[in-house]
């Protein structure tokens, strides 16, 4: 048994690219005595190893320490490594390694449940932002973190997209969440447009959710409704 031992690594068996991995190491010191430890923490960005992180520092006798970084998935199979280096007196000595695969997720949701999405604001003006919580469920057995967009489009043929701000999601296994995703209305379009919108997962080419006229700009009042008035004032 090594001096200090890598006891658990913990990062997502599978990934998108793009997305952000949190990557745990947690190394025993099984020693009597205080070690002058280096913990090295790698990610395989495709083409080679990269050091992530490097934790100088001591680890009382018998503790176990949890050492964490970040890094981003690459578009290809990706894994960690971490090496646990102690210094004895005159030379560092390699007293344990190990590594995890995370396997790169092309198609299909990756666990992600769309279980509803509610539209927060129906009537919006110009300038202001298009609002809906999204429901949704993690059905894996690790933690997901994924990105979700907010897309909505004005009436008229030929009309494109205008894109919402990506929003960072996460949650733990068969955890249930909400999110509330959004798109800025521009400020050149006009009252009474009713407008479309659609939630992308990224990852995805296709819209995981669309909807039609599911926002109407403005304050105009359709033809043949009368406004509520003060008669107070009358």
């Amino acid at each position: 048994m090594a001096l200090l031992e890598i006891v658990d690594i913990e990062v997502p068996a599978e990934a998108q690219a793009g997305q952000q991995i949190s990557f745990t190491a947690r190394v025993k010191n099984n020693s009597a005595v205080n070690e002058y430890r280096a913990i090295m923490m790698y990610f395989w960005d495709g083409s080679g190893w990269v050091l992530d992180t490097e934790f100088d520092g001591w680890l009382a006798a018998g503790y176990t320490g949890s050492f964490i970084c970040y890094f981003t998935m690459p578009a290809v199979d990706s894994a960690v490594f971490v090496h646990a280096w102690r210094w004895e007196g005159d030379q560092w000595v390699l007293d344990d390694d190990d590594s995890k695969p995370i396997a790169l997720v092309t198609g299909g949701n990756s666990g992600f449940e769309l279980l509803d999405v509610v539209i927060v604001n129906p009537q919006v003006d110009p300038g202001e932002d298009a609002l809906a919580d999204v429901t949704w469920r993690n059905n894996s057995g690790d933690i997901l973190q994924r990105n979700l967009r907010w897309d909505i489009r004005r009436p008229g043929t030929g009309a494109t997209w205008t894109e919402g701000p990506w929003v960072y999601i996460a949650a733990y296994p068969w955890q249930t969440v909400t999110t509330r995703v959004m798109c800025n209305v521009p400020l050149n379009w006009a009252d009474g447009w009713l407008v479309d919108a659609k939630l992308m997962l990224q990852g995805e080419g296709a819209p995981i959710w669309s909807g039609n006229d599911v926002y109407t700009v403005g304050s105009a009042v359709p033809a043949g409704v009368v406004e509520d008035q003060d008669w107070s004032k009358l």
